[in-house]
């Protein structure tokens, strides 16, 4: 966080935030991940969707200290500010997922065909995937930080214009 505000930040620290992110993460993805799967086994588009508007939960979860509900109910009510920005990025990563499938189907697959390759065909799948979540992540915490700011500001707005 210390970045995105303009101060020099210490690896501790980011440490920290990365601590502070994890429980977070493991208590939202099973129930993200379950609509997510039903909105992508109907079609590319409700997925796209579902997924843009869970995906500010886990940074809604990192950042705030209230509970699992209360993190889930202002991760979606975030959401629509930014839902457009969310689905880019939802977009762009599954794009790229269906690169790294292809390319390595197509690419290393008749390369890696022994019995002892397998576990490392898995690797390769997967490690590409983990890294696009860490930069999807970051992308999602930084739109998070954008929707905060603008709820404060129509908040704001709002309270200004009403005060006679």
């Amino acid at each position: 966080m210390d970045q995105v505000s303009g101060r020099p930040s210490a690896f501790s620290t980011v440490l920290a935030d990365m601590a502070r992110f994890l429980p977070a993460a493991l208590v939202y993805t099973p129930i993200i991940g379950l609509a997510s799967m039903i909105g992508f086994s109907m079609c590319f588009a409700p997925g796209v969707v579902i997924v843009s508007l869970f995906a500010l939960v886990i940074p809604a979860g990192a950042q705030e200290a209230a509970g699992v509900f209360a993190a889930l109910r202002q991760g979606v009510s975030l959401a629509p500010k930014v839902l457009g920005r969310t689905a880019m990025v939802t977009i762009g990563c599954c794009v790229l997922m269906v690169i790294v499938v292809v390319l390595r189907h197509l690419g290393m697959d008749p390369f890696l065909s022994g019995p002892g390759l397998f576990l490392f065909r898995i690797v390769i799948m997967y490690v590409p995937g983990l890294l696009l979540l860490v930069l999807a992540n970051i992308a999602f915490t930084l739109l998070y930080l954008e929707a905060k700011g603008r709820e404060a500001r129509e908040l704001l707005q709002r309270n200004t214009t009403a005060i006679p």
